[in-house]
């Protein structure tokens, strides 16, 4: 089993394309890369942990969720309200491709393992730790890089190929 950590994909939300400048002619052109972006490193056994705005509507939801490999511990985005309805289905029902979806209901989540790291949506100034080698992986800010400073690193897709990066090769570079 491995552990990977990404944000933001807004999968089925078409304005993100120019608000962020994505290299995509559409967003079917965007989810279908990101999918398979997904699932070339992300096993069905693996834990990936969501820092928000996975998708951006239900039917983006209850489409695309049941397509990707592994369990989702998703920290909820601000966009993240959109998909409601779905959220909730999908994660009741035991029988459905899409409850590989474990929805964190607090903002911050605390983990020890891979890597001891902070959670979150949002960029924090300081967190837990912080002063002893603890990690704060956060989404929202899309391709401001600039926010990836020191043990605070922004984890949105345009600033990760894509992709969802293996916790086990980011503790290997650090």
């Amino acid at each position: 089993m491995s552990y990977f950590i990404i944000s933001d994909h807004h999968f089925g939300h078409s304005n993100i394309l120019n608000h962020c400048s994505r290299p995509f002619v559409s967003v079917e052109e965007m989810d279908r890369i990101m999918i398979k972006n997904w699932n070339k490193v992300v096993g069905n056994n693996d834990i990936v942990y969501h820092l928000g705005d996975l998708f951006w509507n239900d039917k983006s939801a209850r489409t695309i969720l049941p397509l990707l490999n592994g369990t989702i511990y998703l920290i909820l985005g601000n966009h993240d309200k959109r998909w409601k309805q779905s959220r909730k289905k999908l994660q009741r029902s035991s029988t459905n491709p899409g409850s590989n979806l474990i929805v964190i209901e607090r903002d911050i989540l605390e983990i020890n393992s891979p890597i001891p790291a902070v959670l979150c949506h949002y960029p924090l100034m300081s967190w837990n730790r912080a002063h002893y080698g603890v990690y704060h992986f956060h989404g929202h800010t899309h391709n401001n890089s600039c926010l990836s400073e020191g043990k605070r690193i922004n984890m949105c897709v345009e600033n990760v190929g894509y992709t969802p990066v293996n916790l086990e090769d980011f503790k290997e570079k650090i």
